[in-house]
């Protein structure tokens, strides 16, 4: 949103940066969330189902049963590199979400974001699935030969 004013031959302008979106379904308006920090910011590739934490700032509650139908709708919503994931909201400046064991298969990273009603989405957090660690099995035998 830009808003320019002129005065006595002389331009001012002001420039803003509006980071609030209309929800037009709820007709509410959504502030633009923000991760700082991912808890665990980790996992073991192979590694079972987790929950992850997410905090930050701006995080929307869903609207109450029954204000919009008989499910909660509308609250903010962990995305898993843009896939979403089964979100809590916990509070203003903090969400957690359900990481299925099958998104943690293979290594690599995984871009979390945190996307609000109106489709107002975070600036985004990498998520590391490291190679899994095998285990070594190493079993010695010793003993005395027997006599032919």
């Amino acid at each position: 949103m830009q808003i320019g004013l002129r005065l006595s031959g002389r331009c001012l302008v002001f420039i803003a940066t509006l980071l609030i979106c209309q929800n037009h379904a709820a007709g509410q308006l959504t502030a633009r969330p923000s991760i700082s920090t991912l808890n665990p910011n980790a996992a073991s590739a192979g590694g079972p189902d987790l929950i992850l934490t997410v905090s930050g700032t701006g995080f929307v509650a869903p609207a109450p049963v029954g204000s919009a139908g008989p499910l909660p709708a509308g609250g903010s919503v962990v995305q898993w590199n843009g896939s979403p994931l089964r979100t809590t909201h916990v509070s203003d400046t903090q969400v957690t979400a359900s990481v299925p064991s099958v998104l943690l298969a293979t290594a690599g990273k995984a871009a979390v974001t945190v996307v609000n009603p109106g489709q107002v989405a975070s600036n985004s957090v990498d998520f590391q699935v490291n190679s899994g660690s095998a285990i070594l099995v190493l079993s010695i035998v010793t003993g005395t030969a027997l006599p032919n």
